[in-house]
């Protein structure tokens, strides 16, 4: 299902190492962080806050 995904963010499969390196068990999944980006992009100047308690998986696609 992951191939199906386009336009994955740069940083996501460097943050996403660092992720299992340190042993994080909770990220978010690849879907997940794929909703975030399309909610994101369905409102071009809005404002958002993402509230991290992760690696960065999440912002890196917001």
């Amino acid at each position: 299902m992951e191939s199906d995904i386009q336009n994955i963010p740069v940083a996501y499969y460097t943050i996403d190492a660092a992720t299992k390196d340190m042993g994080f068990t909770m990220p978010s999944d690849i879907l997940t962080c794929s909703l975030l980006k399309t909610l994101a992009a369905s409102k071009p100047n809005g404002k958002y806050l993402e509230l991290g308690t992760g690696t960065g998986l999440s912002t890196a696609w917001i």
